[in-house]
């Protein structure tokens, strides 16, 4: 199992825009598939290019990105890290 590690920005977006919301069930499905693997499919992800280049994101509404990177170094309890950056707008708005 890998561990998630949200940024302080990615818990602020959570609680004001994902939390209670109509795309919390999306965005907990995303969650629960990093947690198997950062690349498992499904749901599907897309690997970021140019200056995002080691960035990755999921779509949990059609505008709106969750943006993370990871790291597969494995620890006590986790197989490796998935840190999230971002979960709410579209990765060209960061």
């Amino acid at each position: 199992m890998w561990c998630i590690q949200y940024d302080r920005e990615a818990r602020r977006q959570y609680r004001r825009f994902i939390k209670n919301s109509p795309f919390e069930d999306t965005f907990q499905r995303q969650i629960a598939a990093m947690t198997i693997h950062p690349l498992h499919e499904p749901p599907a992800y897309e690997e970021l290019q140019w200056d995002m280049k080691g960035l990755f994101s999921r779509r949990v509404t059609r505008k709106d990105r969750i943006v993370y990177y990871f790291d597969s170094t494995p620890s006590k309890d986790c197989e490796g890290t998935v840190f999230v950056l971002s979960c709410w707008g579209h990765y060209d708005d960061h």
